[in-house]
């Protein structure tokens, strides 16, 4: 999974925030990671796991409704594996169709 979330601010810089599956967390087999930069500077990291697939979607979907209501809309995204119920809209609704 990949997601790259960006939006426009008003001091014309653009903000990117990414969520992706690339690294399995050692003690959990659900998570996720997020990276969020401004353009022009360094990026920040954080990483999430989880105890089971719903868990880490139900986090991965408010996380995704909170980054809509901030402003952010959907660059680019791929899912690897089925997608959550509840993303498909959400991510439609973000611009990514």
């Amino acid at each position: 999974m990949q997601i790259v979330l960006y939006k426009k601010a008003k001091d014309t810089h653009t903000h990117y925030y990414e969520i992706n599956d690339r690294q399995l967390h050692l003690f959990s087999s659900y998570g996720f990671t997020v990276r969020w930069w401004r353009e022009g500077a360094s990026s920040r990291e954080r990483h999430y796991s989880f105890p089971s697939r719903s868990e880490r979607d139900s986090a991965l979907q408010r996380l995704l409704q909170r980054k809509y209501r901030e402003g952010y809309r959907v660059l680019y995204h791929y899912f690897r594996h089925r997608l959550p119920a509840a993303l498909p809209g959400l991510l439609r609704r973000m611009g990514g169709g």
